[in-house]
């Protein structure tokens, strides 16, 4: 619960459209966070997939904003909970090995 709104207050004082939200345990930020800002802004969410989504390492629009806000109103906390709501881009496992072949952005 403490996640969701923490992003949540982080994407409210976000002043650029988009904002690259990672945990604080992620001490191995790799090539495919440069990859990941690369990727045109086409999406509200873009989020890697390994076994499965990677919220917190993931790139949000303030578009998300007022779905996050409704959900976090109702004291629905999972951060996908919104999802469904936006349009969601992933980035599989594939091009994450590209960049990251032990996915080591995603461990502690």
């Amino acid at each position: 619960m403490r996640d969701v709104y923490l992003r949540y207050l982080l994407r409210r004082a976000a002043s650029y459209p988009y904002a690259l939200v990672v945990a604080c345990d992620m001490p191995f930020l790799n090539a495919d966070s440069r990859y990941m800002v690369s990727v045109p802004k086409e999406y509200d969410v873009l989020i890697p997939v390994i076994d499965e989504p990677e919220p917190m390492h993931a790139i949000y629009s303030r578009r998300c904003l007022p779905w996050m806000e409704e959900k976090l109103v109702a004291g629905r906390y999972k951060i996908i909970g919104w999802f469904a709501n936006a349009k969601v881009q992933t980035i599989e496992r594939d091009m994450i090995e590209r960049y990251d072949p032990e996915h080591r952005s995603f461990s502690t």
